[in-house]
């Protein structure tokens, strides 16, 4: 009898309960990743094709990539035709260069497109890992990571903005944070752990120069609310130790130190992308116009766009010609800046930006406010005919990465707070967000015409027309040929 046990196959429920179904939700995900992977690939194929890429930014990122890989580092053409490095066009994003051994084997750029496209849209199964940390629910977590595939922001991202340093670097802020909670929530700051912590976080500031004010307020969330603030908070006020020893305990832990070195780092780097480098490199700029203005035999009557510190400080002229001036004026004007948040179209922005996830992520400010200096320079910009705030444009990558972590804290924490004071099972309320969110971002992906989708249903259309019209050309070849038989 034992040996006819022994020789029983496992039951089949058995087998699916364990590859199956115990991780269906993060399959799903996968499955759906790979359906925009896909479509995705066959959108941006075309655009190549059909020749709708141009210099910028397209041009210019491979361009990078190869003069790169023979030597140039990061040189790049400028608007007026001369050879410079790219920070003498203010920008800082030597994330380029983890493409060059891909686009040694495979020499095109479409290496950038699709390496980005794997990037931004695999960040799913990230933002899925941090959410089951977070809410310890598998179900919510697939409509989180769904609603983020969905996004009507990350389709554009997907389809129209060829490749983008900001964007391709957003799985490693995802990544960066996940490792840290996994490792705060389990109390277990591995080497390995920590390695790859710093691999993303320093991949993730490669992408653009700004990026390191994201990091940088990651070390302060991490810093004052991942290193029991409260606690510290609470000595200092009843004075049960001297004030020297309660700071000297409080920036003595692994994550106050952890902390503190990502401020640090993350404070230099961007210093001196911003404040060193950039302007540095402005003369070359300035040189490169002075040449291409005598080749061309014009006198300019304005340059002052071109002589600038940063170039791209022209899209604030309202509030200052400088880093200084722009924000001394933005700090005594607070009105001007209302009124250039609040110009145009930015409020339809804002309302695309936050609307088909619900404003969810205003209901955790810890991680929120990391999103909010890159919303300062999006929607504070005064120059007509450059729309930085709108959702088609590739500088809100970063802030997605931050609307999603927020708001899936932001789910937690109201879940936590209406079990709390209305008694409500967290596990039905974390459901019902789940799936509003899932039907909201449905609702607003073709609302707002995200063009991903729009091609899905598109070509779903031509697929249903033609069998329609093949089914019609069917049925009058058969009466036609019954009528002859007759």
């Amino acid at each position: 009898m034992n040996e006819i046990n022994q020789k029983t196959p496992v039951p089949l429920r058995k087998l699916f309960d364990y590859k199956i179904f115990k991780n269906i939700y993060f399959l799903i995900v996968l499955a759906f990743s790979l359906v925009i992977f896909t479509v995705s690939v066959r959108i941006t194929y075309s655009r190549y094709t059909n020749f709708e890429n141009g210099k910028f930014d397209l041009g210019n990122m491979s361009q990078m990539v190869w003069n790169t890989m023979h030597g140039r580092f990061m040189y790049v053409t400028d608007y007026f035709g001369t050879n410079m490095p790219r920070w003498g066009m203010s920008h800082v994003d030597p994330f380029l260069v983890v493409f060059v051994p891909f686009m040694a084997i495979f020499k095109t750029p479409l290496v950038l497109v699709f390496g980005q496209l794997f990037l931004v849209i695999f960040s799913s199964l990230i933002l899925y890992k941090i959410s089951e940390l977070e809410l310890k629910n598998k179900f919510v977590s697939m409509l989180v990571a769904l609603s983020y595939l969905l996004y009507p922001a990350l389709g554009y991202i997907l389809s129209w903005t060829d490749f983008h340093g900001v964007t391709a670097v957003m799985p490693f802020f995802f990544g960066a944070f996940y490792i840290f909670e996994l490792m705060y929530k389990e109390s277990s700051y591995t080497k390995t752990r920590l390695v790859l912590f710093w691999i993303c976080l320093i991949l993730a500031m490669s992408g653009k120069e700004e990026i390191p004010l994201f990091t940088l307020l990651l070390g302060v969330f991490i810093l004052f609310w991942r290193n029991n603030f409260s606690n510290f908070f609470s000595q200092l006020v009843n004075k049960a130790q001297p004030f020297r020893q309660v700071l000297k305990s409080f920036f003595s832990t692994t994550n106050a130190k952890l902390a503190v070195s990502v401020i640090v780092l993350s404070f230099i780097w961007f210093y001196y992308a911003f404040f060193v480098l950039i302007p540095s490199s402005a003369h070359l700029r300035v040189k490169g116009y002075e040449e291409f203005v005598r080749s061309i035999g014009v006198t300019p009557e304005e340059t002052v766009s071109v002589d600038n510190e940063n170039y791209f400080l022209l899209r604030y002229e309202e509030f200052g010609s400088s880093y200084s001036e722009v924000l001394i004026n933005m700090l005594k004007n607070p009105t001007k800046v209302v009124r250039a948040w609040t110009d145009g179209s930015k409020p339809i922005y804002f309302e695309q930006t936050f609307l088909p996830i619900l404003y969810l992520p205003l209901l955790y400010p810890p991680i929120f406010v990391i999103a909010i200096p890159e919303l300062i320079i999006n929607y504070t910009s005064t120059a007509g005919g450059v729309s930085t705030a709108n959702i088609e444009n590739h500088r809100i990558s970063m802030i997605i990465v931050v609307l999603f972590i927020a708001l899936v804290y932001g789910i937690g924490f109201i879940s936590r707070f209406l079990q709390r004071y209305l008694k409500l099972n967290p596990s039905y309320v974390l459901s019902f967000i789940g799936i509003l969110l899932f039907v909201i971002s449905v609702d607003k992906t073709f609302e707002y015409k995200n063009p991903v989708y729009l091609w899905m249903q598109q070509a779903l259309e031509r697929r249903i027309v033609g069998l329609v019209r093949a089914e019609e050309n069917l049925i009058k070849d058969d009466k036609a040929f019954s009528k002859n038989l007759k």
